[in-house]
């Protein structure tokens, strides 16, 4: 089975760059029968491009580097590298993140011992500015489980992914642009909508934290326009009637803003947290969705949150941010 890395880049610094190549080409790949490492530049600086050039020349396995004319977005970016990849598994990367050395062979196997799944997902290992390893973020490792905590936060990581490729192509899912905060999430729910979903259940990337990603601008009190859209969507295709309190209740009380900053406070009106909980369940009852338990195990401890006042409830975020899958 052959393997293709996907990594898009634009004008991340080169240190941290050549750090990641560095460590994609020294992971394992002997179980490979072939690998390629397909770039995507989007529109960086020629300098930046010329440095990566320089390391291809020496590297381990073959680099297709290829190139925007200009900042097209990370989601077009990626579908890029997407369609040239040749691989059987397609492994996405971040530029600024450090791949661990046994990270393909052990999503790899995963994937060939589950031939159920579409993709497989796996933890990351928070990595600071000054390089010190941190708290471990976990995710859900079961279909099930990934399917209903989707419904309050992206549940897979999309530096640690890895997709069958076959699989993939037959569902024509691609990642949609102009989606912003929500573009990896948005690019799961699709996903699970036509395949099923595993993780690892291992740490296998240091997922690096600086104050220019995406997820450093998360506001707890005002979420994204695309996440509310995704959240709408989603319990819309559930069978909730959503309206905006009901909307605003599953906005406070969804986790995904609980990485990077902790537990906000906020009070709910008591009646708009029972209303919101029991119309969940209703739905989900009348159109059979999601697992019925997985879901109630998640509802549960938001239903308590948003009843006590969310205040002093987490303390430091957890590195799950459900404790039932």
């Amino acid at each position: 089975m052959r393997l293709s890395v996907l990594l898009p880049y634009f004008n991340t610094p080169w240190p941290l760059l050549r750090a990641q190549l560095d460590s994609i080409s020294a992971a394992d790949l002997r179980g490979f029968a072939g690998v390629e490492l397909v770039l995507v530049d989007d529109g960086s600086a020629s300098t930046l491009a010329d440095a990566v050039d320089a390391w291809a020349g020496r590297a381990p396995f073959a680099v297709r580097h290829l190139r925007h004319d200009g900042n097209r977005g990370l989601a077009n970016a990626l579908n890029t590298a997407m369609a040239q990849a040749t691989g059987d598994w397609l492994a996405f990367a971040d530029g600024d993140d450090l791949t661990h050395p046994r990270r393909f062979a052990v999503q790899a196997a995963y994937l060939s011992a589950h031939p159920d799944l579409v993709a497989a997902g796996a933890d990351m290992v928070e990595l600071a500015p000054d390089g010190t390893r941190g708290r471990c973020r976990r995710f859900p490792v079961d279909d099930a489980a990934i399917r209903v905590e989707l419904l309050f936060y992206c549940a897979m990581a999309q530096p640690a992914l890895m997709l069958r490729r076959a699989a993939w192509a037959a569902l024509d899912v691609w990642r949609t642009p102009g989606t912003g905060m929500a573009e990896d999430w948005d690019f799961f729910v699709r996903l699970a909508g036509h395949g099923r979903l595993g993780s690892c259940g291992q740490p296998l990337v240091d997922y690096r934290l600086h104050p220019a990603q995406m997820t450093a601008t998360l506001s707890a009190a005002t979420p994204h326009p695309a996440v509310l859209a995704l959240w709408r969507r989603q319990l819309a295709a559930m069978g909730v009637d959503v309206d905006d309190g009901l909307l605003a209740v599953h906005a406070a009380l969804s986790p995904y803003w609980l990485w990077p900053y902790g537990d906000p406070a906020v009070r709910l009106p008591a009646d708009d947290v029972h209303h919101w909980h029991a119309a969940l369940l209703a739905a989900n009852a009348a159109s059979g969705r999601y697992d019925p338990d997985w879901l109630a195990a998640c509802l549960a401890p938001l239903r308590a949150r948003g009843l006590a006042g969310r205040g002093a409830s987490y303390g430091v975020p957890p590195e799950r941010l459900f404790g039932c899958g």
